[in-house]
């Protein structure tokens, strides 16, 4: 089954383009100064936000991480498998968090423990073009 699931055929990723903000978000920050929440900031936040999960995809393959999800398996028990030390379970649930949000990993809890469990392959990372859209916002 953990074959199955990362050989299959990786979800494709949502085109990113840059767009302007909502209208409706000036309703809600007309008590600040226009130059606070500019337009090239929100541009960079949107940007950052999907960058930060193209990073986290990225670096869950090159650590082997994607390859172990084919069955639950919480960021302690990855740690130990993976032979990670045990304090970088924090920052890979962390990371794992990342991919829930796109509906490639599903995520449950048993009390306290989160476990994580591939649902279907992630996108390709385009780290280099979405660098490339940074440059870009003016």
């Amino acid at each position: 089954m953990q074959a199955d699931l990362v050989n299959a055929a990786s979800s494709g990723a949502p085109i990113f383009r840059v767009r302007p903000s909502d209208p409706r978000l000036a309703h809600w920050l007309k008590g600040y100064p226009s130059s606070v929440f500019s337009e090239r900031l929100y541009q960079s936040i949107e940007l950052m936000e999907r960058y930060s999960i193209d990073l986290a995809i990225d670096l869950l393959r090159r650590l082997d991480v994607t390859d172990q999800l084919g069955e639950w398996r919480s960021a302690n028990e990855l740690c130990q498998v993976l032979s990670f030390q045990p304090g970088f379970r924090f920052a890979l649930g962390w990371i794992l968090e990342r991919l829930v949000e796109t509906g490639c990993v599903e995520a449950r809890a048993n009390g306290d423990t989160r476990s994580y469990q591939l649902r279907r392959a992630p996108w390709k990372p385009d780290l280099e073009r979405l660098r490339a859209v940074g440059l870009n916002i003016y």
